[in-house]
């Protein structure tokens, strides 16, 4: 079955890469509120135009998303030891 997932305040990284972690996890709470106000315009959009745009901006800020979550999991790679 996989390994859990289990939640990661950053008290327990170690200083040098807590500070890439907290920066990595604010980017990625704002992006997430972003895109949540992006998806409430879009909503009630119009236009076609004024959907296509929108739906061109959530692409990208999803995009982004899932670089600020890989760049998360390689920290964590960092923190486990080579087998």
């Amino acid at each position: 079955m996989g390994n859990p997932v289990s939640p990661l305040t950053g008290e327990q990284l170690p200083e040098k890469i807590y500070s890439a972690w907290r920066s990595l996890h604010t980017e990625l709470y704002r992006g997430l509120r972003l895109l949540n106000t992006d998806l409430i315009f879009l909503q009630g959009s119009r236009s076609p135009n004024t959907q296509s745009q929108k739906q061109q901006q959530i692409q990208a800020r999803l995009a982004q998303l899932d670089q600020y979550c890989t760049e998360i999991i390689k920290l964590g790679d960092r923190l486990t030891p080579e087998a």
